[in-house]
Formats: C-alpha cells, structure tokens, sequence
C-alpha cells in the first residue's frame, strides 16, 4: 500500500506547493560521487502477506538487520533488490522528501506507471512520474507496494563515477530507526518498537517539517540557528547566501577557495569554500570545518528557514542514529571525530566520461594551475599507473593525500601526450 506521509500544516496550503516542489527537485543537487559497491546476500524468500497495518516485513524475529554499505565522498549507498529481480545501487539521503528511481530503469524493469492522481503524495509538477514497486528488499526487510519518483539520474553518472538507479529519502526513513555506523560502514535498521538505545551517546531533538530533519546547532559560539541534516552532501557544511550575508562570513573569514560546491542534475553548484572558527552540535564542538558559502541561495533554503546544511563530512564523524518516529537523532562519537578536514590538495576536480577521466576544473592558485594543468585535459596515469587501473573515488583520493606529497600525471590534450608533476598543498 502506499503510505500517507504525516507533514507539517504548511505542506496543506496551496500558497505553498509550488515551493515545496522546488524544494523536492532541489534535494537532488547534493547528490554526489559514488564508486563501487558492495552487494549484501540476497534475502530469504519474504512472505507476501504482511498484517497489522505495516507494509514491510522483517524475516527475522530480532527486529533489526544489519546491511553493509559503501562510503563514497561521504556518502551511503546500499544495495536493495526491486520487484525480486536485480540488485539496484541505492543512495541513502537524509535530504530528500521521498524516494526516487531513475527514468531508464523504471522502464528497463518494466515497472508499472501510477496515475498521479491516485498517488496519495505531494507534487506539483507535470512533469513528474509515478512508478509503483511491488517490493524492495534491502537484505531481510522487505518493504511492499511502494510509489517512487521518477526521475532521470544519468547526468550524475559522470560524476559519480558509476551509474546508481535511485535514492531512499524520508518515506523510507521514516518508517524505522537507521542507525548509521560509519567506521565499520554497517546500517542498521530497526523495528521502532524493537529499538531500546542504551548507549552513552548524546540525543538531539529534529524538527520535520518539510519531510527534512533539522537541528538547531551554534555557529562561531554565538549565531544558534536551525540546520538541515543532509546525508546526500558530501560537504562537511553549508551555509546560505542569506546567513553568509546577515553575518558577513566572507568578510571575517576572507581566506576561501572560488569552486565547486557540488554536482547536481543541473550541473555543478558554484560558490566558495573555507572555514570557519567552531561548529557546535549538541554539546560536540568542531573546529575549523570545511564550509561552503552559498553565494546565490536555492529556493529550500529560504523555503525551510534554515541557515544551511550539515554533510556526510561532519555526520562520518558520529555512530549516527534516526529515530523519526520520537524525533530524536542520538550522536556517538566515533575515531574520524578528530580527522582533520582536508580539501583537495591538487586543486582539480575530476569526471569520468565513459572510460576517460577528464579534468572538469582547476582551482586558482593551486598546485594544478601552477602546473598548467587545464580543463578538458584527459588523465593517462598517475605515478605511471593506468587510470584504469582505479575508481574514479580512487583517484580523487590519490590526488587529495596531505601537502607535500608529490604526485606524477601523464595528460592527453587534444592529440599531445604531456608529463607533470605535482606537489600537493593546503589550500585552505
């Protein structure tokens, strides 16, 4: 059956459809790079019945499973088989208001097309499908007689890195508590009426609205302000134009990098990178993140009134759990909790295009630029090893080890072969 999601009042009145539309749409742009992933054990055969109003079923008694996942520029993507037939690549988001399945797949697969009409959800755009999937199974759950979006993922391939066929947003989030074990890349899912947290972790109220969970935290010690908890961003933080403007941020803090701050089905996300003095969560206090500084706002920021977004890059640093039904996230520290927050010590960002690993930009002042290194320019090797030889997340992690490090690229631009040489460096 399909789910009728509980939302905020706000969601019923017609003057604020057409933003939360765009704020669906716009959750897709913190969507970024993925590499290989693992594949859980197929699941035993799972009944189709399912009683007392649930429509998922845990195989085992215990109320919980266990499912690896693979952490990919901070972020979890898991495999989860679709109508008993192939595994699918998953993204596991915090930031989007519902699940998603690309275009091409859902026709691959044959899936049935729902009347938008009969769909209890809301969207306010034409252009929008409806599919609806007998199951999912993500290894002994099965979830039954889901309507998902359909949306075309394949701009993000090149990316990702690899293709990925969909992402699991609030409507699944919000039927379990998800506990999230970045060290040992286990998510474990829990019946809620099963789960009993007797753990020395640190719980956190969320605010729902919009189908998005939100927390207050501190910026600087002294600007509390509510922030979106967003484990489809591989950023640590992001703040809004409107709260790098209040606050005058790039005044206070005017060493900043003019970049990417991530790829979305539009393209890539411009703004600046730098850091701040503290971030405070609950009583946790991280000092001197990675922080973008949105200089144009997306339409959810305001939409939400949220002074910005906290990503995979400060999440990863916690055991953290969800538990939507009490509204509560509970935070353990964990070993990446002191890891110093590195950015990009080469200066390039890299795509794949098919089989070719291009240069997509080169950060000012950086080591690449020094090297002449352009966009456009196709790698060959690294330290004279095949590029084949590695996921694109691979490379991306060769070229952001610590400064000083030197690092040996073989170029193709347009039909000329060149050498360079690297030395990697802090940039902020």
């Amino acid at each position: 059956m399909c789910v009728k999601l509980e939302g905020p009042d706000a969601i019923e009145k017609r003057g604020k459809m057409k933003d939360y539309f765009f704020c669906v749409v716009t959750a897709l742009l913190s969507i970024l790079m993925c590499t290989n992933l693992c594949f859980p054990q197929k699941p035993e055969a799972i009944p189709r019945e399912h009683g007392g109003g649930k429509d998922y079923r845990f195989v085992s008694s215990t109320g919980f499973i266990k499912v690896p996942f693979e952490l990919v520029s901070n972020h979890i993507y898991l495999k989860a088989e679709v109508n008993d037939s192939l595994y699918l690549n998953f993204l596991l988001d915090t930031g989007a208001q519902t699940s998603y399945l690309d275009l091409s797949k859902a026709f691959e697969l044959k899936i049935k097309k729902v009347d938008r009409q009969k769909v209890r959800r809301v969207s306010f755009s034409d252009d929008v499908s409806f599919f609806r999937l007998d199951s999912i199974k993500i290894g002994n759950l099965a979830i039954f007689d889901q309507d998902v979006v359909g949306i075309s993922l394949s701009p993000l391939n090149k990316f990702e890195g690899t293709a990925f066929d969909g992402i699991l947003g609030y409507d699944f989030l919000q039927r379990f508590v998800v506990e999230i074990d970045y060290i040992n890349q286990i998510l474990t899912i829990y019946e809620p009426d099963k789960f009993n947290y007797t753990g020395e972790g640190e719980v956190l109220k969320l605010d729902l609205g919009w189908y998005l969970p939100k927390v207050k935290a501190v910026v600087d010690g002294e600007h509390e302000e509510m922030f979106e908890i967003d484990t489809g961003s591989r950023n640590s933080l992001d703040f809004s134009a409107l709260f790098v403007k209040e606050h005058k941020l790039l005044e206070k803090y005017p060493k900043y990098l003019e970049t990417s701050l991530g790829f979305g089905i539009t393209g890539s996300i411009q703004g600046v990178v730098g850091r701040i003095g503290t971030f405070q969560l609950g009583s946790f206090l991280i000092k001197s993140p990675l922080t973008g500084f949105y200089l144009e706002d997306e339409k959810s920021f305001s939409s939400l009134k949220i002074a910005g977004k906290i990503g995979g890059g400060i999440l990863k640093k916690f055991k953290v759990i969800l538990d939507y039904l009490h509204y509560h996230m509970i935070l353990e520290k964990n070993a990446n909790y002191d890891l110093w927050d590195r950015y990009n010590t080469s200066g390039i960002q890299l795509i794949q295009d098919d089989q070719k690993i291009l240069v997509y930009q080169v950060i000012k002042n950086s080591p690449a630029e020094k090297a002449k290194i352009k966009k456009d320019d196709e790698i060959l090797s690294v330290n004279e090893v095949p590029v084949s030889n590695y996921s694109l997340q691979e490379l991306r992690n060769i070229l952001n080890q610590e400064e000083g490090t030197e690092i040996e690229l073989l170029l193709k631009r347009e039909a000329k072969i060149k050498k360079v040489k690297l030395t990697l460096k802090e940039l902020i």
